[in-house]
């Protein structure tokens, strides 16, 4: 009657076997407009991340996007794939932000002005 609910919640852990245990995202399978800055992907050259959002040319036919290997900026270029083409990628937990969303760091103005005063 009286069972404290972290008691209950091992013990069902233990009958199940489930392990609580922080474990790597699994890899998707997307399109290439599907990209994120951030996502990583191997090809024949070695593992590469997404610099540059992904763009469309051809009426939407062939897709773009700027890729660097890990850490290397000098390394920089854009890869080019069929827009029907499946990508295996690792995602990153976090997602990343440009600087263009961010706030302006200028204080906000007074909306008063121009506005009668009472």
């Amino acid at each position: 009657m009286g069972t404290q609910p972290e008691a209950d919640h091992t013990a069902r852990a233990r009958t199940t076997g489930a392990t609580l245990s922080f474990v790597a995202p699994a890899p998707l399978r997307i399109l290439p407009i599907q990209l994120q800055v951030g996502d990583c992907f191997s090809d024949e050259e070695g593992v590469w991340e997404v610099t540059g959002h992904p763009f469309t040319t051809r009426e939407g036919k062939v897709v773009h996007a700027t890729i660097q290997k890990l850490g290397e900026a000098a390394t920089a270029k854009e890869k080019t794939w069929g827009a029907h083409e499946r990508l295996t990628i690792q995602r990153t937990d976090e997602p990343v932000v440009s600087k263009a969303s961010t706030k302006s760091k200028r204080p906000a103005r007074n909306r008063t002005r121009g506005r009668r005063q009472a």
